[in-house]
């Protein structure tokens, strides 16, 4: 089964699309392959000339970005460590009174702080389409 699979990966072929198509079908970001965090070049700036004289291929990004974001519940659950351990390493605590006090405590507010804040991040993951 996995060797099935690992075959039909290797007879795939990456799609491919030129600059004019991309921009009728919505894509306006592409950028280069790598492992680091990149740039991305919007796809309006380059010309076939550009995509010939690259030494690597573009991609095009999706379509729409995403934004990191925390709930309130991973909010609850940092800052609830980190102070009780934080109050208990001063204090000598070994309860777990300050932990649960803070649990307590709705974050729904700042969540949607967090997420208006975070909104402004976008970032956006490249396909596996190829732009010539």
């Amino acid at each position: 089964m996995v060797l099935m699979f690992l075959k039909n990966m290797l007879n795939m072929k990456t799609r491919t699309i030129t600059i004019k198509e991309a921009l009728s079908e919505g894509y306006r970001l592409c950028g280069i392959q790598s492992n680091e965090f990149q740039c991305l070049s919007e796809i309006k700036n380059l010309n076939d000339e550009d995509l010939a004289n690259s030494e690597n291929d573009y991609y095009l990004a999706d379509k729409h970005g995403d934004c990191y974001s925390f709930n309130k519940d991973e909010i609850s659950e940092l800052l609830a460590e980190t102070i009780s351990v934080n109050e208990s390493e001063d204090t000598g605590r070994d309860t777990d009174e300050i932990y649960i006090a803070i649990k307590a405590i709705n974050f729904k507010n700042t969540q949607l702080e967090l997420d208006k804040v975070l909104s402004k991040f976008v970032t956006y993951k490249l396909t596996d389409i190829k732009l010539i």
